[in-house]
């Protein structure tokens, strides 16, 4: 018996049989196009989500470089008052006017302080009350005060000795960590991150940088000044920034610990009860109870938790890009390392979703697939007036 494929086949008109070819030729080419246009679309997406996030990356590095610089300008030049012989430290009340107008114009800048060693302290800046509103003022504290600071929101009352606007309760200057750093230092120095001043009115994480003043027959430090600057300003930057749809910055201490963040939420918690009643005469002292940094793991965001452990493995000493999945989700990572010689080791970490790339591409591969199904619909259209062979028309007459 002749083998024959119509045998095992319905029967199918011509038309039928010549097109199948055609759309298989068609679906395999459109295949090919969409997988090769995906995986260029892919690397397209890996280079742009590169750029971006260096692009990103430099912006918050030289942002905070320049916010540090000016810190640092800062603090110098009370040195440099302090050679000229312009002004003394045995008696700082006369570094009254000098502070008060050297902290104008910085939003970051929550106090800049000078105190001796017979537990004087002068120091200028702006408290934040619970509504966010800056206002400046001038104190001073002394062992008379009690170590109080005795403040003024008014240069002309502060030079006057009116009673003063407001008293804050504090300590013995010496007995801070700007102070203990700074009194055993030859060179400016970082803190560790603590309370700032007005910790009690507004939950205000500080960063100083203390700066041992010298005489100029003396080796050793006769005075400590320190600029006390506020992390919030770092954290209203990130989240001013743009990047992507939905990413995300963090900065970290090697312990883990946020220094800020783009999103808007406590770094920190807060205990009942009071403490020594100085915001900050101990790391951690508060009137209204203790504040605690948190750290990335104890964050209440998602992906921040999915990227503490990624830290905890990775080195922190050079720049990488990572492509990790955080929440079940696809995420580009980059890690900066932030150091300085003054004793600063942070790490920025930026993190982007691949969603926020890959939605051109789903489309072109939606638009190619679309495209396909046209031609193929094409070609199977039949034309008018045809027939199909296996019903040859009836002559007519």
């Amino acid at each position: 018996m002749a083998f024959t494929l119509r045998r095992f086949l319905p029967r199918l008109p011509l038309q039928t049989v010549l097109v199948i070819p055609f759309a298989i030729q068609v679906i395999a080419v459109s295949g090919v196009v969409g997988f090769f246009s995906f995986k260029n679309g892919e690397r397209a997406i890996e280079n742009l989500a590169t750029q971006l996030l260096d692009e990103v990356g430099d912006h918050i590095t030289d942002r905070i470089a320049g916010f540090l610089l000016d810190a640092t300008e800062l603090v110098d030049q009370n040195q440099d008052i302090l050679a000229s012989n312009l002004l003394a430290v045995d008696n700082l009340q006369a570094w009254s006017s000098y502070l008060w107008y050297k902290g104008q114009g910085y939003d970051f800048v929550s106090n800049l302080v000078v105190a001796n060693p017979q537990g004087q302290l002068i120091g200028s800046g702006t408290l934040v009350n619970r509504e966010g509103t800056l206002t400046q003022v001038i104190g001073f504290s002394s062992v008379e005060s009690n170590y109080n600071i005795e403040a003024h929101t008014s240069l002309d009352r502060a030079l006057a000795g009116t009673k003063p606007d407001l008293v804050a309760p504090s300590t013995d200057p010496r007995l801070r960590p700007f102070y203990q750093v700074g009194i055993n230092s030859t060179s400016p120095r970082w803190t560790a991150i603590h309370p700032g001043f007005d910790a009690a009115q507004s939950p205000n994480w500080v960063l100083a940088l203390t700066q041992p003043l010298f005489g100029n027959n003396s080796p050793d430090p006769i005075a400590v000044s320190a600029i006390f600057l506020r992390l919030s300003h770092i954290s209203t930057f990130l989240q001013s920034l743009e990047i992507g749809k939905s990413g995300q910055v963090l900065i970290v201490e090697q312990s883990g610990e946020l220094v800020a963040s783009s999103l808007d939420e406590d770094l920190f918690t807060r205990t009942s009860g009071s403490t020594d009643g100085s915001p900050n005469g101990s790391p951690n002292g508060s009137p209204n109870g203790s504040m605690e940094r948190i750290t990335a793991q104890q964050s209440q965001d998602a992906i921040t938790q999915a990227i503490a452990p990624i830290l905890a493995s990775q080195p922190h000493n050079q720049v990488q890009n990572l492509q990790v999945d955080l929440n079940q989700q696809p995420y580009y990572l980059r890690l900066i390392p932030f150091q300085d010689p003054k004793g600063l080791d942070w790490l920025i970490v930026i993190a982007v979703p691949e969603s926020d790339f890959m939605a051109e591409i789903h489309r072109n591969t939606r638009i190619t697939w679309a495209v396909s199904l046209v031609a193929l619909g094409g070609g199977d259209r039949p034309g008018h007036g045809q027939r199909p062979l296996d019903h040859p028309a009836h002559p007519a007459g």
